[in-house]
């Protein structure tokens, strides 16, 4: 019995000592006071699709979403005393994700991560820090060209999806 505590301590330690992922953090602040914690499964993103509002090339991508999880702080005093960029930092794993895109400015920093398998991306990530914090975690099957009409929806819509 011994023996088996010591494997399992041995086993955990590597875990415990990393840094936060996206996931980690997402169940850190989930319910958090001041922090608003969103996870919309891929059948709602599918069914919201169906709404005759949204543009047909982003009804498509929304087809092939799967579950989305954000955070945001809502609380000024929180906001002030947590940054989502530091916390997880690079200390993301590299052989599973890929930096799309980094900004770094003086109030505020956003990375945006992608899990990439042969052309498709898996999961995008996207961690602000600073000024104001927020996570987004996108998961399903998305291209870069999805990821394109996205950002051109967003700038025709002046900072909307829709």
């Amino acid at each position: 019995m011994k023996i088996i505590a010591l494997i399992l301590m041995m086993i955990s330690l590597p875990v415990s000592s990393q840094d936060l992922t996206g996931k980690e953090l997402y169940r850190k602040y989930s319910g958090t006071k001041g922090i608003v914690s969103m996870v919309i499964p891929g059948f709602v993103v599918r069914w919201a699709a169906l709404l005759p509002a949204i543009e047909p090339d982003i009804r498509q991508i929304m087809r092939n979403m799967g579950t989305v999880r954000i955070l945001t702080v809502e609380d000024e005093g929180l906001n002030n005393q947590i940054n989502f960029y530091e916390e997880i930092g690079s200390s993301y794993d590299k052989k599973r994700y890929e930096e799309l895109m980094v900004v770094r400015e003086k109030d505020s920093d956003v990375r945006m991560l992608i899990n990439e398998k042969e052309g498709i991306i898996r999961e995008l990530v996207i961690i602000l820090g600073g000024e104001d914090n927020a996570f987004l975690s996108i998961t399903g099957k998305i291209t870069h060209d999805d990821l394109a009409a996205i950002a051109r929806s967003v700038r025709e819509n002046k900072g909307t999806m829709f």
